[in-house]
């Protein structure tokens, strides 16, 4: 695939070719004007620098360079040395907002070391380690991935409740479901199944705080245990596999559907959420990407094709394996198969 972003000839493809080498300029200093509070400290109203400097904690001189960056990227209005939030910051970045996207973001920075490291990990094939975060066993660390997954996943959540007719289904199990917000739209929408949401203990703690607010606990259970060893359990009407397979192995992918397959009940359906490469794999950029990263976060984790998982599911003896395109705005899709 040619990016159109690096077609312009001279002075244009230069500024282009720039504009991607100093890219984490910008991604910086909306990641860190999120974590020290500024979009919180500006949803009352007008502040000037020194006021949000006090509310963050920071010093006034370094904040207003901030606070100026981000008015010139769009985050922020300044008028008469008061700045304000613009809509995008008003709605996705002030904490307490149901839209609101803080946590998430705050996990993109926490990426951005590892990303620092990419060059390394290309030559030498290995993933850029942090092993007390990337297994789980940092709790605050773990907290804020769990509450960020749920963020991230919320709109998600709603188009493939709604793109998917499981009338008729009583029994779902979410593998590695994290804060279970799949599940919970899922059991919101089709009034007779019930859902078990299958991760670690440390995760369903904060699954279980989670569903309770939802109002759904009587209908949605939490089963801890590693998918990597223990059963899914038997008679599953719906198994998905969101978010796990592009972490593994290909002999662990296939495993983990093999394991769909045995919980399931005959005409049971295994669902799979991903970010589909092109069968080139060259594209598309956000799948790309995603791939780059499984390299910088796993030991063997990277991006796949629709044939690639289309063959999985029929050596694990699925049929009709579908796909659907679930978001306009991301490149995400849904797989479906069934077992006879």
């Amino acid at each position: 695939m040619t990016n159109a972003l690096l077609t312009a000839k001279g002075p244009r493809g230069v500024k282009s070719l720039m504009d991607l080498a100093v890219g984490y300029q910008r991604s910086m200093v909306l990641l860190s004007a999120n974590r020290i509070g500024v979009f919180g400290a500006l949803a009352g109203g007008p502040l000037s620098s020194e006021e949000v400097a006090s509310s963050c904690g920071s010093q006034p001189r370094s904040t207003a360079m901030l606070l100026n960056a981000c008015a010139a990227l769009g985050l922020l209005s300044k008028d008469q040395e008061r700045f304000s939030n613009r809509p995008l910051a008003s709605r996705f970045l002030v904490p307490g907002k149901d839209t609101y996207l803080g946590n998430y973001l705050g996990l993109m920075e926490d990426g951005y070391e590892k990303w620092g490291h990419l060059g390394e990990s290309v030559i030498e094939n290995r993933r850029a380690s942090s092993p007390a975060r990337d297994s789980g066993r940092d709790p605050q660390w773990n907290r804020r991935f769990t509450l960020a997954m749920r963020q991230g996943a919320r709109a998600m959540a709603r188009q493939v409740a709604k793109s998917v007719d499981l009338r008729g289904c009583r029994k779902l199990i979410d593998v590695g479901g994290g804060p279970g917000v799949f599940a919970m739209e899922m059991v919101r929408r089709n009034p007779g199944l019930e859902a078990t949401v299958f991760d670690i203990p440390g995760v369903l703690e904060i699954a279980r705080e989670i569903i309770e607010e939802s109002g759904l606990k009587d209908r949605i259970h939490l089963q801890p245990g590693d998918y990597h060893k223990d059963s899914f359990g038997v008679g599953n009407d719906v198994v998905l596999l969101f978010g796990i397979l592009h972490s593994e192995s290909l002999a662990s992918r296939k495993r983990l559907l093999e394991k769909a397959w045995e919980s399931l009940a005959p005409g049971g359906l295994v669902l799979v959420r991903q970010f589909l490469l092109e069968e080139d794999r060259a594209g598309p950029l956000e799948a790309t990407l995603f791939s780059l990263q499984m390299l910088l976060y796993t030991d063997s984790g990277e991006g796949y094709t629709w044939r690639d998982i289309e063959s999985w599911l029929k050596e694990c003896n699925f049929v009709n394996p579908s796909r659907k395109l679930i978001s306009a705005r991301r490149p995400y899709s849904l797989v479906l198969a069934r077992k006879p």
